[in-house]
């Protein structure tokens, strides 16, 4: 097998059955000398093409991150109105679809944003009536009315139907701003 022998490997073979032995020995220095010119063999031509190779991978994956950054850009730029779809043509196939799927969801949610102005409308217009004839059936009933205690409770429920009014215009008008 292999020992040192002070500035000295040795390498010694046996053989038994012919009787012979067979010794090896090489200088450590030798030795060391040969491990670092292959290092340097090896990692020299990685460490000149590892700054180009760190650029071409750059370059490479900006290039292909262009659609999903057009994306983002497209959706940042969107006001909160803006539900109109995105043309996923521009877009590479692997996105497609999360494009498409996206508009889907946009057209559920404009969808479901004119359902509640409708609703708000609606429901402004359908509070308007009945508060004016509780309006009208207060003006008829102060005159009828002769003691103050019941006057004071007719004055408070006039002012709560008229904050009632009050919030139905202007739920009215959100609605028509919307």
């Amino acid at each position: 097998g292999f020992e040192d022998v002070g500035n000295w490997r040795i390498y010694t073979l046996n053989d038994h059955g012919e009787g012979l032995v067979l010794q090896v020995a090489e200088d450590l220095a030798h030795r060391r000398e040969a491990f670092y010119n292959a290092l340097i063999a090896m990692f020299a031509p990685l460490l000149v093409l590892l700054p180009f190779s760190i650029v071409a991978v750059w370059l490479v994956v900006r290039r292909a991150m262009r659609p999903v950054v057009w994306l983002g850009l497209e959706l940042r730029q969107r006001g909160g109105g803006n539900l109109t779809d995105i043309a996923p043509e521009r877009l590479p196939v692997e996105l497609q679809p999360l494009v498409v799927d996206l508009n889907r969801m946009m057209g559920r949610l404009g969808q479901a944003i004119e359902a509640e102005r409708a609703f708000a409308a609606n429901s402004a217009h359908e509070l308007r009536t009945p508060l004016a004839a509780a309006m009208a059936q207060l003006d008829v009933l102060g005159q009828t009315l002769s003691s103050d205690e019941q006057k004071q409770r007719l004055h408070n429920t006039r002012q709560l139907l008229q904050r009632l009014q009050a919030l139905s215009e202007k739920l009215l008008q959100l609605a028509r701003a919307e």
